[in-house]
């Protein structure tokens, strides 16, 4: 899926167009006319939306797909890709404060932002300082959205330590996890 054109009613959402590259578009629909439960994270908010920020030259893929290629001889599952996990982890952060997924869930999501340092570290400039905006944008979302894991909650679910990322000792403030996590 492709974005083109402008906000939709001054919010980040985009109208949205869905063809392989290079072909004609076989549905084209405004995300504004989605209902809420479909609409992609953020759009009925006014947050983030990087779909356009996601597209890399061929350039880029191709060392993208080496990375990709690096991930899954470490052991990453076949269908983690960089674009994945910074479309993943961006999903997070915008909608951590609303998010219904099981504690299991969201551990296994943080491991997005895992992957993600990953990449970082396979990546040489210039794609790398592109990277880092995109994950630095959603982080400073994750930030705004959660809170320091004073209670350590988060270690009763998941092996949790001092030398783990500071993503791993958050919690979000609001939402059925974190009313979920504040009454055990």
């Amino acid at each position: 899926m492709t974005t083109e054109g402008s906000p939709i009613d001054g919010r980040a959402c985009y109208r949205a167009v869905v063809a392989p590259a290079g072909f004609a578009p076989l549905l084209t629909f405004s995300l504004s006319e989605l209902p809420l439960e479909l609409k992609p994270t953020g759009c009925e908010t006014g947050s983030m939306n990087n779909s356009e920020a996601l597209s890399f030259d061929a350039s880029e893929q191709a060392i993208l797909d080496r990375i990709d290629g690096r991930l899954r001889a470490q052991g990453w599952a076949k269908h983690v890709t960089t674009v994945r996990l910074l479309r993943d982890w961006q999903a997070l952060c915008t909608s951590v404060n609303r998010y219904r997924g099981t504690i299991d869930d969201y551990t296994n999501d943080l491991t997005t932002r895992d992957g993600l340092e990953v990449v970082l570290r396979e990546c040489d400039e210039p794609l790398r300082t592109k990277l880092v905006i995109l994950i630095e944008q959603a982080d400073g979302e994750f930030l705004a959205a959660t809170q320091v894991d004073i209670g350590r909650v988060l270690r009763r679910y998941f092996r949790i330590n001092e030398s783990s990322e500071w993503w791993w000792k958050r919690t979000p403030t609001a939402g059925p996890l974190a009313e979920y996590l504040n009454s055990g």
